[in-house]
């Protein structure tokens, strides 16, 4: 496995338009990396300058400590598992996973020995035999993800590769390829729009918007230490809230310091209660959404505030006392919207 590094990446549209700003950023030896970021942030345009695929107007694409900026995606010991998984329709399962060294001459005998092999670690040993029109949605994913491991590649990019599956089996399969490359010891780059994909299968999050990187970290740091506002709301669901400082000490959650910072709060550190206390201030509950294990209240201060608070609410309770805990907020500069300490 290799460590990829990607140093000052710009890339426009023909139209004059920059999809990519100075992005740079490195994934270590056998680190799980995934770029997160709504669409046309840049962060597939990036893994597709990283497999060679396209090129950068300026910077560099180091893997193993070698530049291969200028070199075609054969020549980069990389293998690559798309969207829609591009497999052969007219070839067997096990045809497909060893395309890629057939194409490269390898002898017939090992052909075979690494096809089966990557068969068995994702549990598709009996299906060599059918062809993809025969094969459910998550089977096809598994064989597009064989015939990346057969290679024994330095590096692995995955671009959205459990998008097309549903609910279900995308959390099942979430963790079975956390599971798979922890076992295989290799690098990833892995695009996602998927924050929760982002958050139980990454070491490091790479926070994408309009082109430039918002913050690099590991899951704790980007959830827990958000370095502006955008990368404190995108992570999350539902969002962290963002109120003016005079609005929320107008509304008795804050002490009065009359300062002008914007404050972040999650909604699972909202405490609020059905009962009066001391310290407490008053809402209305204009909204109760019952999810199974948390209720989400949506809290009206003459500005809405989102609490997620454990187990059920009363429906037909309207009125809640709430609290922010002192030492679960955030502070944000409001013009440059960046964390403050």
């Amino acid at each position: 496995m290799a460590q990829v590094e990607i140093r000052s990446v710009v890339k426009a549209f023909d139209s004059g338009k920059t999809i990519l700003d100075d992005v740079s950023f490195t994934a270590k030896d056998g680190q799980f990396v995934s770029l997160l970021g709504a669409s046309g942030c840049g962060k597939t345009t990036l893994l597709r300058i990283i497999a060679g695929l396209e090129f950068a107007d300026s910077g560099a694409v180091f893997i193993e400590g070698q530049d291969v900026s200028e070199r075609s995606p054969k020549d980069r010991d990389i293998a690559m598992v798309f969207q829609n998984y591009a497999l052969y329709p007219h070839l067997s399962v096990a045809e497909n996973i060893g395309m890629g060294l057939k194409l490269r001459k390898f002898p017939e005998a090992e052909i075979l020995t690494r096809t089966q092999e990557a068969a068995r670690m994702l549990g598709l040993a009996d299906l060599l035999a059918r062809k993809p029109a025969a094969l459910s949605g998550g089977q096809r994913q598994r064989v597009a993800l064989a015939r990346a491991l057969v290679r024994h590649p330095k590096v692995f990019l995955l671009d959205e590769p459990l998008s097309n599956l549903d609910a279900v089996l995308r959390e099942k399969t979430r963790g079975e390829l956390k599971l798979l490359f922890r076992r295989v010891k290799g690098t990833v780059v892995y695009v996602t729009h998927d924050q929760v994909e982002a958050m139980t299968m990454s070491d490091l999050i790479v926070v994408m918007d309009k082109g430039r990187i918002q913050q690099a970290g590991t899951p704790e740091e980007i959830y827990h230490k958000p370095a502006n506002t955008f990368v404190a709301t995108f992570l999350g669901a539902p969002p962290m809230n963002l109120l003016p400082e005079a609005q929320a000490e107008q509304a008795g959650l804050l002490a009065k310091t009359g300062g002008g910072r914007l404050v972040g709060v999650r909604p699972e550190d909202v405490f609020a209660a059905s009962e009066s206390g001391p310290g407490l201030a008053f809402a209305d509950v204009t909204l109760a959404e019952p999810t199974g294990a948390t209720t989400v209240l949506t809290l009206d201060f003459g500005f809405p505030l989102r609490a997620s608070v454990p187990g059920t609410w009363k429906l037909s309770t309207q009125k809640a006392w709430v609290r922010l805990p002192p030492e679960r907020l955030h502070f944000f500069d409001a013009q440059t919207r960046r964390r403050l300490p």
